[in-house]
């Protein structure tokens, strides 16, 4: 592997946290005391997964899922316990509960949003995803906003803000992502959520670029790797000279987990001048939900059959004119 980075003229420097950057003298420190000089620099620091700020969050036997160490933290204690709380029904969170029934755990999914998969489905298409896990014998709680974790006869009891409480042997937050921004600390680089870019990736200071989990595009931090690696291309081109943009991504979501398919793509929020057009077969267990606007494709949902998922896309992102047959 270190063989690779030298054939590209890549200097690798591993285990080296940067203490802070001088935009003035085009500086990079480490905490070690090394100093890197730059012409352009480019922040690809990703993000850490987020925890809510809830009393009692950091108590012991509570986990979040980022790295494989993560993972292994959680099989061990899932061999030798039987009641999980995953906190966040998104894509994660679902697969997480999946995973710990799998292992004979019974893990219920806590979800602050009314429906789950609140950026994926819409209110249809979630409560078909939720009742047909339910049948697979997961337990969701939607709607529910945790006030604090308290531990309680070797456990934890998770008190909820409208007076309801549930327990749990442990938990698995799933809550989406917190970008590492701090590696901007005493610098004059915009912040918001994230480090803000343009769609060349450029931050507010010149020759300071951001991309990935980081970089925070038209108010949006996308958190996927599809984006990221768009992102990456279009600041390595730029910094070459040649002038490319970033115009945002055309979002995918799939998700696969006890027999279930299911395939999210573009937008599909409900909109003035939005038409949709729905197909489903509730034999079959088959769901499918185009929003059109303006005869193109913004976005699709689709549950049972999700091969047409790739081909949807190409269209959102073509601008293809599509017909009720398409």
């Amino acid at each position: 592997a270190q063989s690779w980075y030298a054939k590209n003229n890549i200097q690798l420097e591993l285990y080296s946290r940067i203490a802070g950057i001088d935009i003035k003298s085009k500086k990079v420190n480490n905490i070690s005391g090394k100093e890197f000089t730059y012409d352009k620099l480019v922040i690809a620091a990703g993000a850490s997964s987020l925890v809510p700020p809830v009393p009692g969050i950091d108590a012991e036997n509570i986990f979040t899922l980022r790295t494989i160490d993560d993972a292994e933290k959680i099989k061990i204690i899932a061999s030798n316990r039987k009641e999980a709380m995953v906190i966040g029904g998104g894509l994660l969170g679902i697969e997480v509960a999946n995973s710990l029934s799998l292992l004979g755990v019974r893990a219920q999914v806590l979800e602050v949003f009314d429906r789950l998969l609140p950026r994926q489905l819409d209110d249809e298409s979630s409560g078909i995803i939720k009742k047909l896990l339910g049948k697979k014998g997961l337990t969701f709680l939607v709607g529910r906003k945790i006030q604090s974790i308290q531990r309680k006869n070797g456990g934890l009891r998770i008190m909820c803000s409208d007076g309801k409480e549930t327990v749990a042997d442990f938990i698995v937050i799933s809550a989406g992502i917190q970008p590492n921004i701090s590696v901007i600390d005493g610098t004059s680089i915009k912040r918001n959520r994230g480090i803000v870019v343009d769609d060349c990736m450029r931050t507010s200071v010149q020759d300071i670029y951001a991309c990935g989990d980081v970089a925070e595009y038209d108010r949006c931090i996308y958190g996927l790797w599809q984006p990221a690696r768009e992102q990456g291309a279009v600041c390595g081109n730029h910094i070459l000279g040649r002038e490319n943009a970033f115009t945002g991504t055309v979002l995918s979501a799939r998700l696969k987990v006890a027999g279930i398919e299911l395939a999210s793509i573009g937008e599909i929020e409900h909109k003035e001048g939005v038409r949709e057009i729905v197909e489903k077969d509730e034999a079959s267990g088959m769901y499918k939900k185009l929003f059109i606007k303006d005869k193109k494709l913004l976005g699709a949902i689709l549950i049972g059959k999700v091969k047409e998922a790739a081909k949807l896309q190409q269209m959102i992102k073509n601008g293809d004119t599509v017909t009720d047959g398409s």
